[in-house]
């Protein structure tokens, strides 16, 4: 895209492109294949949702670098609320179970915060989530105990605005941060365990919220970043969406994160941390433990 060109020309490209990838996303595959054929098909049954999925996640990632350079944060921010603006009056739209738990005091820590805590788990835990979105999805307590939970998302005021005017009471008060800004908020506080669940790619540099996660860990503090892989190029880069998490293959010690413009590589330690990390699906579990005094 020419950089001179003007905002008007820019915005109408970025209008039709949207469009253009909106239609082609409605369009089952079968309507896709009979556009090419132009005898007589065979009947074709309609698309599984698998094929729906595909095909929408080839159209993003051929739109992906046109999308990475028009979509601002500041547009990014758009979406994000007018998601969050559309999941809360539906009490969590597609996702209606998660949402009644995530509100439930008395719901027990699941699926990979539950394989965390069974190996950090101390009665004075302190806990702290990153890019935490409108309600912490980390559930409030661990085999009948409480949890000490903090919560942060640099969305904090639009998502406090948003569940207020749906009389929806979350059970941490988010805090408004920046993961970029962390080590000045908590600047006298240590967390024995920093999570960040699928918001790292969202972030304005994703290398240094890993930086300040370390600036306010513990001594023996893990750091956990659980995201989708690849989740920038699966989006097409659209919004907040611009950058990938990805596990090296073959090795269970390193991940990059990158973008077309930058890489960064986590292997074996980083910063007196050691790195871990187990493919989950098509997400990627990535662990920062802290090392002991002469490791």
């Amino acid at each position: 895209m020419d950089p001179d060109l003007g905002q008007a020309t820019r915005g109408r490209i970025h209008k039709t492109l949207r469009l253009t990838a909106y239609r082609l996303s409605r369009l089952p595959s079968s309507t896709c294949l009979r556009s090419i054929h132009l005898c007589t098909p065979p009947p074709v049954a309609f698309p599984r949702p698998a094929e729906s999925f595909a095909l929408k996640s080839l159209i993003k990632r051929l739109l992906a670098p046109l999308f990475f350079r028009l979509h601002s944060r500041a547009h990014g921010k758009t979406l994000e609320v007018r998601f969050w603006r559309t999941w809360a009056p539906k009490r969590g739209w597609h996702w209606q179970q998660q949402f009644q738990q995530r509100l439930d005091p008395n719901a027990e820590v699941t699926g990979h915060h539950r394989t965390i805590l069974e190996a950090i788990h101390s009665p004075e835990l302190r806990i702290l989530d990153v890019g935490a979105g409108p309600i912490s999805g980390i559930h409030p307590r661990f085999q009948g105990q409480p949890l000490h939970i903090r919560a942060c998302d640099p969305l904090g005021d639009d998502y406090r605005r948003i569940l207020d005017e749906n009389s929806i009471t979350p059970r941490v008060v988010k805090e408004t941060v920046p993961g970029e800004n962390l080590s000045q908020h908590f600047r006298d506080e240590r967390f024995d365990w920093i999570n960040c669940d699928n918001a790292l790619d969202h972030s304005e540099s994703p290398h240094r919220v890993i930086d300040e996660m370390i600036a306010i860990a513990a001594p023996s503090a893990t750091i956990s970043l659980y995201h989708e892989i690849d989740e920038g190029l699966n989006e097409g880069y659209r919004g907040f969406h611009k950058w990938n998490i990805r596990p090296v293959a073959g090795r269970s010690d390193a991940f990059t994160i990158f973008n077309p413009h930058e890489s960064h590589a986590y292997t074996t330690t980083y910063r007196g941390f050691a790195v871990r990390v187990a493919v989950q699906g098509r997400h990627v579990l990535c662990l920062l433990r802290r090392l002991a005094e002469g490791q």
